[in-house]
């Protein structure tokens, strides 16, 4: 199976807004949308964004250890939910979740 590519994660973003759209209206609806529109254009600006610096000869992207994915801050998370230390970027895991929510791989 072959890698997920950005153009797939775009076209992943519009099957996700056509089919929230054809949602009743509601406040989550109108959050779910608001969500998807915000990342399809961000991945939209990255495009550009990379391309241009490629054209530039520019190195496109900087290699990070770990990224941060956004979670709650420490205060909000229980401290009773740590299982353990992720085996890639060293971050608190917890039991509910199969991958690392700092960096996202699996354990």
């Amino acid at each position: 199976m072959s890698k997920p590519t950005l153009d797939a994660f775009r076209r992943w973003l519009q099957v996700e807004i056509a089919e929230t759209e054809a949602l009743e209206p509601s406040r989550d609806r109108d959050k779910r949308l608001m969500h998807l529109s915000a990342a399809l254009q961000e991945a939209m600006a990255f495009d550009v964004a990379y391309q241009l610096r490629v054209e530039a000869e520019v190195p496109p992207v900087k290699t990070e250890r770990a990224v941060r994915l956004v979670s709650a801050p420490p205060e909000v998370q229980s401290s009773a939910n740590q299982v353990g230390v992720c085996r890639h970027c060293e971050a608190e895991l917890t039991e509910d979740l199969s991958f690392c929510a700092a960096c996202g791989d699996f354990q």
